[in-house]
């Protein structure tokens, strides 16, 4: 059949609650016959995980900062094949986990504590697949990126900034990508001018430390796995970026005390193979 529409979302997001875990599920847009016109077409598998809450030193009811919850991304692909038609502004796939903050700890000169770790994210796997048909657009996008949460600060009662001298900050979350596969097979493309056509993403960024008297340490970030694969055709000319990068997160600053660390960077790998003759 034939569909003309503005923006089109398919999402299988997973969104954690307070420092729980957000998994991203299964997301799929397949065309394979008929046209297809509209604004932007974007398939989510996000996993964002919760924050954690917030502690303090309340006499009766005083607790560190929660920890947050982890992020995994899902299953995002697209597949255009057949005799299907497609004209889009923009046609993208994500499936990024993002970790949650660490909860805040909040002093009122009672006792020291602790803001709480940031979550972990890891990216999941986000793949367009075009087999057969045709592609009218201006950006084919994937994006499988992880990205740690934020450790908890240090703030007193008396100051809306970071504490000098009343606890120590949380750990940022390590941030690892997953895998980001843009498939180019036989459709017929045609990619408007002057902008970056085609892009597959699968970066790693660790979250940064909590301030307090010490400084939380900052989270690992590893690249994972972006690729280009170029099936039994001419590519020509390609506005491509293939990014696996990884950044460790920065330490927290500490009040009087010891700076947090900064977090590991280890790139993970960026590929562009080409198939048949």
């Amino acid at each position: 059949g034939d569909v003309d529409t503005g923006q089109v979302t398919i999402a299988a997001d997973g969104v954690g609650g307070q420092s729980g875990d957000g998994v991203g599920g299964f997301a799929t847009l397949s065309l394979s016959g008929g046209s297809f016109a509209g604004g932007a077409a974007v398939v989510t598998a996000l996993g964002l995980g919760g924050e954690g809450a917030a502690g303090s030193d309340d006499p009766d009811f005083g607790q560190n900062g929660g920890v947050g919850g982890n992020g995994q991304g899902g299953t995002a692909t697209i597949t255009i094949g057949g005799s299907a038609a497609v004209t889009t502004t923009r046609l993208s796939a994500y499936a990024s986990g993002t970790g949650g903050q660490g909860g805040d700890f909040f002093s009122y000169g009672f006792d020291d504590g602790a803001g709480g770790d940031g979550g972990a994210g890891s990216g999941g796997n986000a793949t367009i697949n075009l087999v057969a048909g045709s592609l009218t657009t201006n950006v084919i996008e994937v994006d499988a990126g992880g990205f740690g949460g934020a450790g908890g600060s240090i703030f007193t009662s008396f100051s809306g900034g970071p504490s000098v001298g009343l606890g120590v900050g949380g750990a940022g979350g390590d941030g690892a990508g997953g895998i980001a596969t843009l498939g180019l097979g036989a459709t017929t493309l045609s990619v408007g001018e002057g902008v970056l056509g085609f892009s597959s993403r699968s970066i790693g960024q660790g979250g940064d430390g909590g301030y307090g008297s010490d400084g939380g340490d900052g989270g690992n970030g590893v690249g994972g796995l972006a690729q280009a694969v170029i099936d039994n055709r001419d590519a020509g000319t390609l506005a491509l970026a293939l990014d696996s990068s990884a950044s460790g997160g920065n330490g927290g600053t500490g009040g009087n005390g010891d700076g947090g660390n900064g977090g590991d960077g280890q790139g993970g790998v960026s590929r562009l193979q080409a198939n048949g003759a």
